[in-house]
């Protein structure tokens, strides 16, 4: 299946979505930071990076700038899950291009395979369309 990078600095949060996961058939790294999360997008680039808001060290909206600014992961599929549901902060992460911006509270790690299957079909048939 797909190869996950699930961004969460919470580790019984981390495992209870990265278990899901990993019996749905992906492959997920964990990371918890923004040294972690480098050091991942080095090892290769993932299919999909679940990532949090708030997070020790560079918050998840800038992790996005930076991912966004950076060639290899300008167009990485990512997906928002967080507590955080500001209007401004959801409105400026859906404005960097990411796929869904999801609050922790509303997705159970029973439900997250799922919706991470239909946003990757999402996005292949995004990139086949040319959009």
């Amino acid at each position: 299946m797909a190869d996950i990078v699930l961004v969460e600095d919470e580790p019984t949060i981390a495992r209870m979505y990265a278990e899901a996961l990993e019996m749905a058939g992906h492959q997920v790294r964990l990371s918890g930071d923004i040294e972690t999360l480098q050091a991942e997008l080095d090892k290769a680039v993932p299919d999909l990076l679940l990532l949090d808001i708030g997070l020790p060290g560079m918050d998840g909206l800038s992790i996005l700038h930076r991912l966004r600014g950076d060639p290899p992961t300008e167009h990485l599929a990512i997906a928002v899950l967080s507590n955080y549901t500001d209007r401004q902060i959801v409105h400026e992460a859906l404005g960097l291009g990411v796929i869904e911006y999801v609050e922790k509270a509303s997705i159970t790690p029973s439900l997250l395979p799922g919706q991470v299957k239909r946003w990757l079909e999402r996005e292949l048939e995004e990139r086949a369309s040319g959009a």
